[in-house]
């Protein structure tokens, strides 16, 4: 609230001098503004939207500050600020889940020491590169391979083929990958 009051007194301070005076002599309008509608502003966001108070009297600063740059475009004042702090609000929430989701409810103080998650993280998305540079079939017969643990054999019958093929298929694909690899890592440095 102060900075906000600080930045209407800034923009006093841009009127002329004998207009200055005669707002300092009465109460700025900016404050009685706010005054009256910061209260109603910051209850709407913590009952109607569940944002916690500090979260709230911060969006209501965010509203009043909008409303500060220009307030000759605002026609109806209580409507304007109900509409911006709703709006806030709803923007708040969105990327508030949006963050949440990402981390899963996960403390982030306690996986930010935790060198395995980004080591695995850093292996997954290592992975996906190269697969993204192999074709379908080498991802399919090397899927089947190493992670379901299929054998050749196994991975013929499926393809009507022979296991030589899938055995020399496995071979190409590994070296395709590997290939993969190295351009992925050349393009890193």
């Amino acid at each position: 609230m102060d900075h906000l009051r600080t930045s209407a007194t800034v923009i006093g301070a841009l009127v002329p001098c004998q207009a200055a005076d005669d707002a300092a002599a009465d109460a700025s309008p900016f404050d009685e503004i706010y005054d009256t509608y910061a209260p109603l502003l910051r209850r709407i966001a913590v009952s109607r939207f569940g944002i916690a108070t500090s979260d709230a009297a911060d969006l209501v600063h965010d509203v009043f500050a909008t409303y500060l740059i220009n307030p000759k475009r605002v026609e109806e004042l209580r409507a304007y600020l109900i509409g911006a702090i709703c709006n806030a609000s709803r923007s708040y929430l969105r990327k508030s889940n949006a963050r949440n989701e990402v981390c899963s409810g996960v403390d982030i103080c306690e996986i930010a020491g935790d060198t395995s998650v980004h080591e695995r993280v850093m292996r997954e998305v290592l992975i996906g590169q190269i697969l993204a540079r192999l074709g379908r079939s080498c991802r399919d017969a090397l899927h089947r391979f190493y992670i379901l643990g299929e054998s050749a054999a196994a991975i013929a019958e499926r393809r009507n083929t022979t296991p030589g093929y899938i055995g020399r298929l496995l071979h190409f694909c590994r070296k395709r990958a590997f290939d993969a690899y190295h351009a992925v890592q050349k393009g890193k440095r």
